[in-house]
C-alpha cells in the first residue's frame, strides 16, 4: 500500500553531493522532510528518494548547506501524466477514468455480509434492496442507525444488525436471534387419536395406555393411545398413583387406502417459434435505465422474452454499478397435438404416485398400487388405488369436560 501511494504521489532518485551534506541530513530531519533508501555511493554522493513534492524544499536545504543535487531518475504518476500531456485521447479516456474511480469511492460498490448462519447473503442484501440500499446507491444519502433499525424492525431472524460504510464497500455485521426451543408442558393431558381410516399394524406406546391392538380397525377420531389410564381391579395407592393423567405419546402405523384420480387432455397445445423477433438493448448506470429504443410496445401477441445481462467486473471482485442489458423477444405460435394414450396414462401415474409419497412421508411406504383407466371425449382419466404403511397417530389434548376425565376422577375419589 506504501509503494502504490508512493507511486500516485510521484518520487525523484537523486544524489547531493557537497562538504555539508551530514548537515544536510540534519536539516531534513528537522524539516521533517521525508527521505528514504539513503545510502552512499562509490563517488561519495548520498543518494535518496525524495517525493516529487518536496523536491524543490531538498534543494533549498541543499543550497544553505553548501550541497549541490543531481536527479538521477523521476518515477511516479504525475511524470506518467506529463509524458502522455501530447497524447490527448489516451489523456482525456484517462482523466476520465480518474473522475469516474474518484466518483465510485462515493457510491457502494461492494455489500458484505458478516454473522449470519441460517440465514443467506441474498436474503440480507434483498431486505437492503427493500430499504433503497444496494449497489450503485450513493453514500452521502444514507443514514446507517435509522436504515439498521427498520431492517432489524422487519427481519424477526436478526437480534442485531450494524450497516458501515467504508468507501465503496458496505459492510453488513449481523447477529441472528437464538430459536427457543420447544417446551413441552408435561402437566398437559393428550391423547393420540386416528387421522386416517385403517387397520393397525404396528404400535410404539411411549406414555399413556394403548386402547387399540395390532389387526383392529379403526376410522378418523378413534382414540389410539389415552393419556387418562383407566384401572381395572387394583385400587391400590400404588396403583393410584401409576393411574395418574399424562400425556400420551406413541406412534401408531397402520395399512390404509388413498384413493386419487386425475385427468388429462390428449389434445394439448404446443408452442412453436415463427422465426420473427425484436432485440432491444438498455444501459443501466447507478440504479437508472437508459434505454435504446423509442417503441416500448411488442407487436406480438405472443412471445418468450430472454435477457442477457453484461456485467462489469473488476479484477479484485468488485462488480461496477453499470452493465448493459439485451432483451430478445421471439415470437410464438400456439398448434395443437395429440398425444398418444400410453403417454397421458403414464404421465398421470407418475403424478398420482408422487402425491401419495408426500402423504406417505419418510417414515412411511407404499405396499401396493391399482390403477384405473377410462378415456372419454379426448379426456383420458386415471384411478389410482395405493395401499401404504402409514403413521396416523395425532396428539390432541383431552377435554376437561370428556366423560374419560370424569370416570378417573370418580375412580380415584373412591
Amino acid at each position: 500500500m506504501n509503494q502504490l501511494w508512493s507511486f500516485l504521489r510521484g518520487k525523484v532518485y537523486v544524489c547531493v553531493n557537497g562538504e555539508g551534506k551530514e548537515a544536510f541530513i540534519s536539516a531534513c530531519a528537522r524539516e521533517n522532510l521525508a527521505v528514504w533508501s539513503v545510502k552512499r555511493g562509490e563517488n561519495g554522493g548520498l543518494y535518496m528518494y525524495v517525493k516529487k513534492r518536496t523536491f524543490l524544499r531538498l534543494c533549498t536545504l541543499a543550497d544553505e548547506n553548501r550541497c549541490e543535487v543531481m536527479v538521477c531518475e523521476e518515477k511516479g504518476f504525475p511524470l506518467f501524466i506529463w509524458s502522455i500531456r501530447k497524447r490527448k485521447a489516451l489523456f482525456f479516456g484517462l482523466a476520465i477514468l480518474i473522475l469516474a474511480f474518484s466518483l465510485s469511492t462515493r457510491f457502494i460498490l461492494v455489500i458484505d455480509v458478516v454473522g449470519n448462519e441460517t440465514l443467506t447473503k441474498h436474503e440480507i442484501t434483498s431486505k437492503l434492496q427493500q430499504h433503497g440500499v444496494g449497489i450503485g446507491t450513493y453514500v452521502g444519502s444514507l443514514d446507517t442507525r435509522e436504515l439498521s433499525n427498520e431492517i432489524l424492525l422487519s427481519m424477526e431472524e436478526l437480534s442485531f444488525i450494524s450497516i458501515n460504510i467504508h468507501g465503496m464497500k458496505a459492510e453488513v455485521i449481523v447477529k441472528e436471534r437464538a430459536v427457543k426451543p420447544d417446551i413441552l408442558d408435561e402437566a398437559e393431558i393428550l391423547n393420540v387419536v386416528s387421522t386416517a381410516q385403517g387397520t393397525i399394524l404396528h404400535m410404539e406406546v411411549l406414555k399413556g395406555q394403548a386402547k387399540v391392538q395390532k389387526g383392529d380397525a379403526v376410522n378418523v377420531g378413534d382414540l389410539l393411545i389415552s393419556g387418562i389410564h383407566t384401572p381395572e381391579e387394583d385400587l391400590s395407592m400404588e396403583s393410584k398413583v401409576q393411574h395418574q393423567p399424562v400425556r400420551a405419546e406413541g406412534r401408531v402405523y397402520a395399512q390404509i387406502r388413498h384413493e386419487d384420480r386425475a385427468v388429462i387432455p390428449s389434445e394439448m397445445q404446443i408452442k412453436r417459434q415463427t422465426g420473427e423477433k425484436i432485440t432491444r438493448y438498455a444501459f443501466h448506470m447507478f440504479g437508472k435505465r437508459i434505454n435504446f429504443y423509442r417503441n416500448a410496445g411488442i407487436s406480438f401477441e405472443k412471445y418468450d422474452k430472454i435477457n442477457e445481462v453484461n456485467l462489469i467486473e473488476l479484477p479484485f471482485g468488485v462488480v461496477l454499478p453499470v452493465h448493459f442489458e439485451k432483451e430478445v423477444f421471439y415470437e410464438y405460435e400456439t398448434e395443437p397435438v395429440t398425444m398418444q394414450e400410453e403417454v397421458c396414462v403414464e404421465m398421470l401415474k407418475e403424478s398420482l404416485f408422487k402425491y401419495v409419497e408426500q402423504l406417505v412421508g419418510d417414515e412411511g411406504d407404499i405396499l401396493l398400487t391399482q390403477y384405473v383407466v377410462h378415456q372419454k371425449d379426448g379426456v383420458v382419466e386415471v384411478a389410482q388405488m395405493a395401499d401404504c404403511f402409514q403413521q396416523i397417530g395425532k396428539m390432541v389434548p383431552v377435554e376437561q369436560n370428556s366423560n374419560q376425565l370424569e370416570r378417573n376422577d370418580a375412580l380415584e375419589i373412591n
